[in-house]
């Protein structure tokens, strides 16, 4: 995949995990709507439309936390994670593996 390619998959991919119009997303981003729209349709129909979708995480904001007496907080970055006793170590593992991700560029 060629680099002009990678760039195009990681705006259609975080434009499209925006929930946002294309010229919503596209403004102030030095590319256009039109642009946007045309390499969304190009990928498609590529080899390259496995990048588009693979599943991907992401990540809420939770203002409330249930009741229950917590074992652990943990907090990365704005992100926190509430740990209840008897918890399942690989799931926290694998929790925790994917905070510590730099997240995509461009991405919301």
């Amino acid at each position: 995949m060629t680099t002009r390619e990678r760039t195009w998959v990681e705006r259609v991919r975080a434009w499209r995990d925006s929930g946002v119009s294309a010229r919503e997303f596209s403004s102030g981003r030095g590319f256009s709507s039109s642009g946007l729209y045309k390499w969304a349709r190009h990928l498609k129909g590529s080899e390259i439309a496995a990048e588009l979708t693979t599943p991907r995480v992401r990540m809420v904001r939770v203002d409330r936390v249930a009741s229950v007496p917590a074992a652990l907080v943990v907090e990365v970055g704005t992100a926190r994670v509430v740990v209840p006793a008897g918890f399942d170590a690989a799931t926290v593992e694998v929790v925790l593996r994917a905070l510590s991700r730099p997240a995509v560029a461009g991405a919301r």
